[in-house]
């Protein structure tokens, strides 16, 4: 067994990530919370550990909403001062499953390994007992995909 037991692709994905924004939790609650009243879902969340008191936050969006996202940003910097969001879009977000990775070591390691292996940037990395999610530009994802189902004897969904 090889940890994974099945690969997904989801497309068209954007992430806005906040530098120097306070480490205050309610700030990270502010934004999260205006975010759902505004019925935008946001899939990966990843955030720095504070420094000097400040974090980074990165968050994915679907890019239908972005436009969304980012008059909601204009308006959450009256209250949240350092909110200055940086945007990328156009990503694709690879997902690799699988019941095994809660007891088997190496199984990110591995995945990182491979999509570096095929010369691919990744953006974004968030993690569960069981997920490895991966936001990578939109150009070459075909290339990540072709190595990681080689590499995991899977087929992308």
């Amino acid at each position: 067994m090889n940890g994974v037991s099945k690969l997904t692709l989801t497309e068209d994905v954007s992430v806005i990530t906040f530098n120097k924004l306070s480490a205050e939790p309610s700030n990270i609650a502010k934004i999260l919370n205006r975010f759902s009243e505004e019925g935008i879902n946001i899939d990966m969340i990843s955030q720095t550990v504070p420094n000097s008191g400040e974090i980074s936050l990165s968050l994915t969006v679907f890019s239908e909403d972005l436009l969304k996202a980012l008059s909601l940003c204009n308006q959450l910097k009256e209250s949240v001062s350092s909110l200055r969001p940086l945007v990328s879009s156009g990503n694709c977000k690879l997902q690799l499953y699988g019941e095994e990775m809660r007891s088997m070591h190496g199984v990110a390691a591995k995945a990182i390994d491979v999509i570096a292996s095929a010369g691919e940037e990744i953006y974004l990395i968030t993690t569960s007992e069981v997920d490895i999610s991966i936001l990578l530009p939109r150009d070459r994802v075909h290339e990540a995909v072709s190595a990681l189902e080689k590499a995991f004897e899977v087929v992308c969904e």
